[in-house]
């Protein structure tokens, strides 16, 4: 995999990250919500550096990036350096916790 270039990325989302999403806005925390458009807004130039400690995945979720939303949610998804996109799978829970 690259290094995550500064580029411009196209964000799909998988239909547990767009209920993740959904979950979140109704909760109504605020904060939370704020640092998903933050993080989303980075998404789209530089997915492996920003806010909420990015990092590269390893084991059963190798290939997968991590970014802490809140002490016990996460988005994971993964980067295409070729195709420039950013595959969101979820936005809720720690990925440990299945």
């Amino acid at each position: 995999m690259g290094h995550c270039e500064n580029s411009e990325y196209v964000i799909n989302y998988s239909e547990i990250a767009l209920k993740d999403f959904a979950f979140h806005s109704k909760a109504g925390d605020q904060a939370t919500i704020k640092r998903i458009d933050r993080i989303l807004k980075e998404l789209e130039t530089t997915p492996c550096t920003g806010i909420g400690n990015p990092h590269q995945l390893k084991h059963d979720y190798s290939g997968k990036w991590s970014r802490h939303l809140n002490k016990k949610d996460v988005i994971v998804y993964s980067v295409d350096e070729i195709e420039k996109i950013v595959q969101i799978y979820t936005a809720r829970y720690h990925y440990l916790d299945k």
